[in-house]
């Protein structure tokens, strides 16, 4: 299990990326116009990628062109290919986050979100600075110790302290022993669960602030503009008239604000007949089925006709679709927990955005008393 980072890859399935290397391959192709580069069918780039069976060396040789390319326009090769010696063969994850900030896009006139970036590297450090600290522990309580009690850890889940989540635990000799401490104390599972939601809703707010600050509101917007103007704070999972709403219907209803009537936006959706048409939003407001691909790309385009628009659209949309995976993970994760304590991990994207706003830890990255 990874410590307080989830994985990179995870994440961006979440958002609605394509799943695996050879699918990324082929989206990136498509997307910085290189599919020239790409004309291998999708099983022989597969086999290509892994590294499985044998392939023509002109398949080899097609697939280094690729990825040169790629790097050519992204600046770097996305993801490492060579991970730290000290990550492998377990499960941390610091380091996946580290390199995607380090890499910077040369189709864009600058360096996309800086302050975030480096944010998410100082936050990888910290996390690095906690494994070897239980790596380095003499025995196994002392690596339970150095796990529930450090700076990192206090900031993305405060109210739960070390002395709670160590209560009972005497001196495991082995894994036997602290397994089964820990299936004894449910406490200390929530605990993991609740601060890798609170470190990517952490990661989530401090880039909330800068491009709302960089790209949406007016230069020299005013701190009271900031709290108020938000991506993200609308489409979190919440509890309305004791119902959950989930973070797709909740983008929808965000989106609605705009038009006369629920069966006037849904005529925004592309193809089908009417009935059809407001048949398949109602499913969508009930978050009976989620929208993607062509339909909500023909439907924002319909919707707002501003290209610029559009794509901050486009965007928050992947964001709600990254939060609705995150809360089913969590719900798999934790089944005996209620809905109010789930959407609480999630409300620490308010707690966090509110503390770097009021700090002004944009600027110092660490954020954390020591």
């Amino acid at each position: 299990m990874p410590l307080f980072f989830l994985p990179f890859e995870q994440v961006t399935d979440w958002a609605g990326l394509p799943k695996g290397t050879a699918a990324r391959y082929r989206w990136l192709a498509t997307k910085l116009e290189l599919d020239r580069k790409l004309q291998m069918d999708e099983k022989t780039l597969r086999k290509a990628v892994r590294g499985l069976g044998k392939v023509s060396k002109r398949t080899q040789k097609e697939l280094v062109d690729l990825q040169m390319a790629i790097a050519s326009k992204l600046g770097a090769v996305w993801p490492p290919a060579n991970p730290p010696d000290e990550v492998l063969g377990i499960t941390l994850r610091w380091h996946e986050w580290d390199g995607f900030a380090r890499y910077e896009d040369a189709n864009l006139p600058g360096c996309f979100l800086p302050a975030t970036r480096n944010f998410i590297r100082c936050r990888a450090m910290a996390e690095r600075e906690v494994a070897v600290s239980i790596a380095a522990a003499p025995d196994v309580r002392s690596a339970v110790v150095a796990l529930v009690d450090n700076p990192l850890a206090r900031v993305l889940c405060p109210e739960i302290g070390p002395t709670r989540l160590l209560h009972d635990l005497e001196q495991p000799t082995n894994q036997g022993d602290l397994e089964r401490f820990g299936a004894a104390n449910p406490l200390l599972k929530r605990w993991r669960v609740h601060c890798m939601v609170s470190l990517l809703m952490e990661i989530l707010a401090h880039a909330d602030i800068e491009f709302c600050r960089e790209h949406l509101l007016p230069e020299n917007a005013c701190t009271e503009e900031l709290v108020r103007n938000s991506m993200i704070l609308r489409i979190l999972p919440t509890i309305a008239n004791g119902t959950l709403i989930r973070p797709i219907p909740a983008l929808l209803e965000c989106w609605s604000e705009s038009a006369t009537s629920y069966r006037k936006l849904a005529l925004m959706i592309p193809g089908a007949s009417k009935k059809e048409k407001a048949n398949m939003f109602k499913r969508w407001r009930k978050g009976k089925h989620i929208p993607i691909g062509h339909s909500i790309e023909g439907f924002l385009h319909n919707l707002i006709p501003n290209e610029h628009g559009c794509q901050i659209a486009l965007l928050r949309y992947r964001i709600a679709l990254l939060l609705h995976g995150l809360y089913i993970a969590v719900e798999n994760a934790l089944p005996g927990t209620s809905d109010q304590d789930r959407v609480r991990m999630f409300q620490t994207f308010v707690q966090h955005r509110l503390k770097h706003i009021s700090t002004g830890t944009q600027n110092s990255p660490l954020g954390m008393e020591r």
